[in-house]
């Protein structure tokens, strides 16, 4: 039971990533592609956690530490201000974030490990394990990268609800980007936890239920399952039907 929410996070984050990859072969949106880079990392994060607490494995749980805590919600926020900024903006905010990126990832593995700690995770399958590296200094770069992700999601959720409200919208555009905007404050309060509470438990729980509540406010966006290309999809008089050309990063504040 000790590994059942990272499990529950890996599996949900790939099959989001699938989906939200597959919405952008069909719709070449650069925020679905750094969407679907984002979600894949959190899945490999929660699954290199696990093998770095059963295999004992200082190498997987900087992985963990590379691909969940530093760069998962650093690039879900990019995504997000693809849809909000001129895409020139958003790109060269994109290559800052790289850079920065880079120096967290040295951070990272340079950082002095402690064996005994990740044992004390293992025994325990709680917490995050936030003491089994020394980021000294470097935790600045984590924490302004989880920082960047937070405010990117919540930010233009926000602003894309109240331009739904604006324009009287379908509803299940306003409840997607609440539920997307309550995913990531239950994260963000995830990572809260994992020092605040060490040892409890409940950063996985946390974690695995703002995960299940982006995935829902993804899913609750109109045209968010379907599988057609826009051309091709019909109703039943066999004329092309014009909402499912619709995907999330459209209808959701899509300059």
């Amino acid at each position: 039971m000790q590994y059942l929410y990272p499990a529950v996070v890996a599996a949900v984050s790939f099959a989001f990533a699938a989906l939200v990859l597959r919405q952008y072969v069909h719709r070449r949106r650069p925020q679905q592609a750094v969407w679907a880079l984002s979600l894949f990392l959190s899945g490999v994060g929660a699954v290199a956690f696990i093998l770095s607490t059963v295999w004992l494995s200082l190498a997987w749980f900087r992985v963990y530490y590379l691909t969940g805590a530093l760069l998962m919600a650093a690039l879900l926020g990019q995504g997000s201000l693809y849809m909000a900024l001129p895409r020139r903006v958003a790109g060269g905010l994109l290559w800052a974030l790289v850079a920065l990126g880079a120096v967290g990832a040295y951070v990272i593995f340079r950082a002095p490990a402690d064996l005994q700690a990740l044992r004390q995770v293992a025994a325990t399958g709680a917490g995050a394990g936030v003491h089994v590296l020394d980021l000294g200094p470097g935790l600045a770069v984590l924490i302004l990268m989880n920082t960047y992700g937070t405010v990117g999601v919540f930010g233009v959720a926000l602003w894309s609800a109240w331009r739904v409200l604006r324009r009287r919208s379908p509803g299940r555009l306003l409840l997607g980007n609440a539920l997307i905007a309550g995913g990531t404050l239950i994260n963000a309060a995830a990572g809260t936890m994992a020092r605040v509470l060490q040892g409890s438990g409940a950063f996985w729980v946390t974690l695995a239920a703002g995960t299940v509540v982006l995935f829902a406010g993804f899913l609750a966006m109109p045209g968010s399952a379907l599988a057609q290309r826009p051309d091709v999809a019909r109703e039943g008089s066999g004329r092309p039907r014009r909402d499912a050309a619709r995907r999330p990063g459209d209808e959701v504040g899509s300059p």
